[in-house]
C-alpha cells in the first residue's frame, strides 16, 4: 500500500521476476513498467523472460 501511495497508483502488484513462474513473469512484463534504472538492461531481461515462456 505504501508503493501505491508513493506512486499515486490505484493498484500495484510487486513480483520478484527471478522467482516467478515463467507464465506469471510473462504476464508481468506485459504490464506497465514504472521504473528501470537502466532501460536497456530491463529490455534485455524482458526478452529473456519471453524466451523462457511456454509456447502457445
Amino acid at each position: 500500500m505504501a508503493l501505491e501511495e508513493l506512486l499515486q497508483c490505484p493498484r500495484i502488484d510487486l513480483v520478484v521476476l527471478d522467482e516467478a513462474d515463467p507464465f506469471v513473469a510473462t504476464e508481468v512484463i506485459r504490464g506497465e513498467r514504472l521504473f528501470a534504472r537502466d532501460q536497456s538492461i530491463a529490455d534485455e531481461y524482458d526478452l529473456y523472460v519471453l524466451r523462457r515462456a511456454p509456447q502457445e
